[in-house]
């Protein structure tokens, strides 16, 4: 081989090689320069929806619209009220709602159920990934899309934990779907030292008395009102209330004793607080009425209302929200059972001991009556105007309307 064709291959080959080292480093400065793009959060869901949209098999029906599993997501994610502290009890959450939805389901139906969740899920998630490399324009926009990550995650995980521990052969299921799902994510457990350390800061801050008043009365109120206690929501709302109101140094007869309505020296007590001290009872309340509203404890969201009412604190304003959610889902009922008092002839209920306008102590055998209730003129009335119009008897703390004369738990006199 003469020189001259050796030089050329060598001319060749060095080109090549610069080439390829030019390439490698454009390739590079573009992806840099991706990644410090600023992006319109708006602009770029709304291209993953057109994407969404376009790859739909109708055939497969609604179910597998992903779109419609994007408006879930999305709905969580505008939710004021969603708790977004905690991954893992989000995703046990969603898990128990599907597994007591499907508890009784054959394996087939279950999956019928589970998958095209789990494939939209992953799809919707896999493209907001894709936006991880950008910054965009506001702090908010970057607030925002933490939540669609956070809640597309809880959703997808969700479903990821539904097969694995419902399903048979689940695990086979997911390997063939979702073969790179990290297990590590249902491995994560609430961070039990976290809650030690709020136990630590009530016992720091709040008096016995009135940490094991708020907490035995809302644990019982949570009991009463609360039908399925073998979930994960329930038992993290337990928690929630012990290291809210811690009761550690509480000795047994104590708690064990059935707990007493809260007396208004208690209320008074949470009045004469400093800042501080008033600042972590509405943290606690918020968080507690967020959890009860994530797994639509409603029941027990308008006692915890109607319970810091009476301290006189404000509650942050966007849970105003949750409350007027609760108003407009009220159903009228039709009718309720109740009594007659025969000393003055006023209607009671059948849970009232003596009569809230005369005092009377309620006969046992006296006949009970069918009253039809009419709440039509009421029906533009918010709950929360109902809450605040309420008080509260002084010496059992049980709530009595503002036109009462007697508290129909004790027979006390309101007005004296």
């Amino acid at each position: 081989m003469s020189d001259g064709i050796i030089l050329l291959m060598a001319l060749i080959f060095i080109a090549i090689v610069i080439f390829i080292v030019y390439r490698f480093k454009k390739n590079v400065v573009k992806g840099v320069e991706g990644s410090n793009q600023i992006k319109d959060l708006r602009l770029e869901l709304d291209k993953i929806k057109s994407k969404l949209s376009q790859i739909t098999d109708p055939e497969k029906g609604d179910i597998y619209k992903y779109n419609y599993w994007f408006d879930i997501i999305e709905t969580r994610v505008k939710d004021p009220i969603q708790d977004e502290s905690n991954l893992s009890r989000l995703i046990n959450g969603h898990y128990e709602e599907y597994h007591y939805r499907m508890i009784e389901s054959i394996n087939y139906e279950k999956i019928k159920f589970i998958k095209p969740r789990l494939i939209c899920f992953l799809e919707i998630f896999n493209r907001l990934i894709e936006l991880e490399k950008f910054k965009f324009r506001t702090s908010d926009d970057t607030v925002l899309f933490s939540k669609y990550l956070f809640h597309s995650k809880a959703s997808l995980y969700s479903a990821v934990k539904f097969i694995l521990l419902d399903l048979t052969s689940g695990k086979m299921m997911l390997d063939k779907l979702y073969p790179n799902y990290d297990p590590s994510i249902l491995e994560n457990k609430v961070d039990d030292n976290e809650s030690d350390e709020l136990s630590k800061v009530s016992l720091d801050l709040l008096s016995r008395k009135l940490r094991l008043s708020l907490n035995l009365n809302i644990k019982q109120k949570a009991n009463d009102l609360i039908d399925e206690k073998n979930t994960t929501a329930y038992v993290y709302l337990i928690k929630i209330i012990d290291s809210s109101f811690s009761i550690s140094d509480a000795n047994d007869s104590e708690i064990k004793m059935p707990p007493l309505p809260i007396k208004q020296d208690v209320f008074n007590e949470i009045k004469t607080l400093d800042i501080k001290q008033q600042e972590y009872i509405e943290r606690c309340f918020s968080a507690l009425i967020l959890w009860c509203n994530n797994f639509k404890f409603q029941s027990l969201i308008v006692y915890l209302f109607d319970t810091y009412d009476r301290t006189n604190l404000k509650l942050p304003s966007d849970l105003d929200e949750i409350l007027e959610s609760i108003s407009n889902s009220v159903q009228e009922p039709e009718s309720s059972a109740s009594r007659i008092c025969n000393s003055c002839g006023n209607p009671t209920e059948l849970s009232e001991n003596y009569c809230d306008k005369c005092g009377n102590k309620i006969d046992d055998k006296e006949v009970e009556i069918e009253l039809d209730l009419d709440i039509s003129n009421n029906s533009n009335n918010d709950i929360s105007e109902t809450v605040k119009s309420q008080s509260y008897c002084t010496n059992c703390g049980e709530s009595v309307s503002s036109s009462d004369n007697f508290c129909f738990k004790c027979g006390d006199d309101i007005n004296k």
